[in-house]
């Protein structure tokens, strides 16, 4: 039982170091933060064809003619 007291005691006296060198560190970030502007891109777009249909169809309408551009289908 005194062991594991001594242990807590350690675990938490390192504590605050651990948790600087955890938020210090970047690894993993990028991709969450394509993630995130990727659903809030998304949900902008979902917005805006909900609210107003011709604007949606001429977002979609642009999104395709851009899409099959890239992909080789001409514009």
């Amino acid at each position: 039982m005194e062991d594991l007291a001594i242990r807590t005691y350690v675990a938490l006296q390192d504590a605050p170091l651990r948790l600087r060198e955890t938020l210090d560190s970047e690894d993993g970030q990028t991709a969450a933060e394509y993630v995130g502007i990727l659903a809030f891109v998304a949900a902008v777009v979902g917005v805006i064809i909900a609210a107003n249909s011709s604007i949606g169809a001429a977002i979609v309408t642009k999104i395709t003619t851009i899409i099959s551009g890239i992909g080789g289908g001409g514009v």
